[in-house]
């Protein structure tokens, strides 16, 4: 159920980042505009879920990491 929850987020992450124009954002002086005709829920749920993303992924890459790490050692043991 959580790598589920996980998916959804980084789904729904990488959608509200081509909506809000992230790339272009993280580029610029001020990356964090503020739409002052949108809820504050909305945009802590789409900034949250960008977060998701790049958390998700760290988590996911550092997983493969020890795995790699962890085959390799055995394979020098044998």
């Amino acid at each position: 159920m959580g790598v589920v929850i996980a998916v959804l987020i980084v789904v729904y992450g990488v959608l509200a980042s081509f909506e809000r124009d992230m790339h272009y954002k993280l580029t610029v002086y001020n990356p964090f505009g503020w739409n002052y005709e949108e809820s504050s829920i909305g945009f802590l749920i789409d900034h949250l879920s960008i977060m998701g993303i790049y958390i998700s992924g760290a988590y996911y890459v550092l997983k493969f990491v020890q795995k790699h790490d962890r085959a390799a050692r055995t394979f020098k043991e044998q």
